[in-house]
């Protein structure tokens, strides 16, 4: 038997520039102000991941991550005693000098108030099969009296499936990054919206839409800067954020359009990053094929699966869903799951390898998969 082994996640680039630090406490009333700044240099091209947790006490405000003076993360309004984390948020970089800016904002405090940033985490590292786009800037957009118009429109290609020593890629996970803004000079106000596809239009809003291949695709998860329903100070903390994580296939033009409609007449801007990688993990609850089999019958399929910026549950599993399931136990015939590094291990020797499917299911949480293998019959 020959063992064919290939290493997805490319260790000798990995490294933590910032663990666990914190900005100073934004304590009177501003609008985004630099709370903690850090400037790093990039050899290469790499992945950044970058974490982090506001925490609004006893006022009204927001938090935010900027990079190279890009929004890419924001809490949205906040006010009360309200703790927000940031996901995991997954950029490309190019080599050279990047600074990264955690920012504050407050528009309304009672007796103590404050904002702060807490658990700042900073890390770089690398996977084969990497792709990405942005950091895009839609710069000044006009929205005419309730007329959508787009604010990005991006087309990534997307090559043809890779062949590997189990098979060949058939997904890559796929993270997109909008922070969007009203940008109104005569009267900024925090009044934008990330909308659900099926949800109505917010009038006096800039309601703002994602779009795949010309679907309207829902959110995996947002903040709009008004949400905390305080209007002191309009102007302060504008900015409302966005994220989606899935799966896209390759050898395919994707197309990505942030799109914006508003009952008056307003200007906007959007910001967007955006990662691919069938070896990133995105935390999703649901299982996927990130691989298909194809090797000869007999042989042994090895997969192994890591944390990333947490060890969570996740898990790996080799069979087929049948026409009517009744769960893992009677579609599947090797599942493992659990926490660290887990190691699947399952030789096709009376299932057919043509039929039989390897999926990963990250239980919500970003997990990779680093290596893959098979020892050939």
């Amino acid at each position: 038997m020959v063992l064919l082994t290939e290493q997805e996640r490319l260790y000798a680039d990995e490294y933590c520039l910032v663990n666990g630090d914190s900005s100073s406490h934004l304590s009177s009333l501003a609008d985004w102000t630099a709370e903690k700044t850090y400037t790093f240099y990039l050899a290469k091209k790499l992945i950044i991941m970058i974490r982090a947790s506001v925490y609004v006490q006893n006022a009204s405000g927001a938090g935010r991550i900027t990079v190279d003076g890009i929004p890419l993360w924001s809490t949205g309004g906040v006010n009360g005693y309200t703790t927000v984390a940031s996901p995991d948020l997954y950029i490309v970089l190019a080599a050279g000098w990047h600074t990264y800016n955690f920012d504050c904002a407050m528009w309304s405090t009672g007796s103590g108030g404050y904002v702060v940033i807490n658990g700042i985490y900073i890390g770089q590292l690398n996977f084969n099969d990497l792709l990405n786009s942005g950091p895009l800037d839609s710069g000044l957009v006009y929205l005419p009296f309730g007329n959508q118009q787009t604010l990005i429109d991006q087309n990534i290609t997307i090559p043809a499936s890779r062949k590997l020593p189990c098979g060949a890629i058939v997904n890559y996970g796929l993270f997109i990054f909008v922070v969007a803004s009203d940008i109104t000079t005569s009267s900024l106000t925090r009044k934008t919206h990330m909308k659900n596809a099926g949800e109505g239009d917010d009038s006096g809003k800039i309601n703002v839409r994602l779009y795949l291949n010309n679907n309207e695709s829902g959110w995996s998860d947002r903040h709009d800067d008004d949400a905390d329903g305080v209007s002191a100070n309009a102007s302060y903390g504008i900015g409302s954020e966005g994220y989606w994580y899935g799966y896209t296939p390759p050898n395919q033009t994707l197309n990505i359009k942030v799109k914006a409609l508003c009952s008056s007449a307003r200007n906007a801007e959007c910001w967007v990053f955006v990662l691919l990688c069938p070896w990133i993990v995105p935390p999703v609850s649901y299982d996927a094929s990130v691989v298909d089999l194809a090797f000869s019958q007999g042989s042994t399929f090895y997969a192994y699966l890591e944390p990333l910026y947490e060890d969570l549950t996740k898990a790996s599993k080799i069979g087929m869903k049948r026409f009517k399931s009744f769960g893992d136990a009677t579609d599947y015939y090797s599942v493992v799951s659990g926490t660290g590094i887990l190691i699947h291990t399952y030789t096709l020797d009376v299932v057919d390898v043509v039929s039989a499917q390897w999926v990963v299911n990250p239980s919500g949480n970003v997990v990779c998969i680093s290596y893959i293998a098979v020892d050939v019959r």
